[in-house]
């Protein structure tokens, strides 16, 4: 017995995130549904004030997580791309199909573009679909909670735009759509390793993670351990070796494997894990500031001592914790698609 059970195709999509995934994602329901009646309304709505993502790297105004828990008015989601990042990989396969990046990069021994170079890319990508009021940015999505009975998706949105003509307040509201793509990216949510004495080295603002990474300046003549053997810890330990006191320690959980090569540096120098941190006794400086520096144990009974700063590529946590999605038996079927 074959059931008749009629398709329901949705009629409205909102893209949730600004970044490469979201613009994408955005240009292919836009030219699969030419034609074809698939969307009559799509929209993408990005919380900061421009896209980009991860690419996008505003002005720090935030430039620690101690920064970010403080800050009273409108929240900021700064980039964790740095001042000098590059890319790892090659402008043909970074491209879009039909949408390839203008000018390949020309720089001196080395052929991946930087940071500014692909969100310039990412930027010229968005602006047609700009122009044609499909992007809303300024506007934070706090929740996505699919209706039941195939009512589609209620989604509250914080709209900051809005903020300067209410008194610093948002616009919150709600908006019901058939379909939602969640686009947000990894790169927001740092992970924390659970390493005895990083919650305390952390609130005492000895400690930070790579995404509030933005350069070597002020760190010249400090004592600084980095934790983690990949990309954002290699480039912050190589940032740090021209100005930092040397060595420059990188924690190694393990070997780095032949595939990434790395130019060994006098400079830096490769210790194990870290078992635990102490926050060593202050001590008051010439100048009369009170000085605290961290005590790092590895994990074979060795020492690290008078650390100014300990600063950790640890990765980040997937977070999408705004989405709240019916439980299988009260969801309709052919709802949820995962990628």
């Amino acid at each position: 017995m074959v059931e008749n059970t009629p398709v329901i195709r949705p009629r409205s999509c909102l893209v949730v995130g600004g970044g490469s995934a979201g613009l994408v994602t955005l240009r292919n329901l836009v030219e699969k549904s030419k034609g074809l009646g698939q969307f009559e309304h799509i929209e993408l709505v990005e919380r900061r004030d421009d896209v980009g993502g991860v690419w996008y790297q505003d002005e720090p105004i935030i430039t620690s997580e101690n920064d970010a828990s403080s800050t009273a008015t409108r929240p900021q989601w700064p980039s964790p791309a740095y001042s000098g990042l590059i890319g790892n990989v090659l402008p043909k396969f970074l491209s879009f199909s039909g949408s390839p990046f203008l000018e390949t990069p020309n720089h001196p021994y080395q052929p991946f573009p930087t940071a500014e170079e692909t969100y310039q890319y990412l930027r010229a990508f968005a602006e047609p679909y700009i122009k044609q009021g499909m992007i809303r940015l300024n506007t934070e999505v706090l929740r996505v909670e699919e209706q039941p009975e195939k009512k589609g998706w209620k989604v509250r949105v914080r709209d900051w735009s809005m903020s300067e003509s209410n008194e610093g307040m948002p616009l919150e509201k709600e908006e019901i759509w058939d379909a939602v793509a969640i686009c947000a990216g990894y790169y927001d949510k740092p992970n924390w390793p659970n390493t005895e004495g990083l919650d305390m080295v952390r609130k005492r603002g000895l400690a930070l993670h790579a995404k509030w990474w933005n350069g070597p300046d002020g760190y010249e003549g400090k004592r600084a351990v980095i934790i983690g053997n990949a990309n954002s810890s290699n480039d912050i330990a190589a940032q740090l070796a021209p100005v930092a006191r040397t060595p420059v320690y990188r924690s190694m959980r393990r070997a780095t494997p032949a595939w990434f090569p790395i130019l060994p540096d006098s400079r830096i120098e490769n210790v194990g894990p870290v078992s635990k941190y102490i926050i060593q006794p202050a001590q008051e400086t010439d100048e009369g500031a009170v000085n605290e520096k961290v005590t790092v144990v590895l994990q074979d009974g060795s020492k690290i001592t008078d650390v100014d700063v300990v600063i950790l590529g640890t990765g980040y946590c997937p977070n999408p914790d705004f989405v709240h999605v019916l439980p299988v038996d009260k969801a309709y079927s052919n709802t949820h698609v995962s990628i």
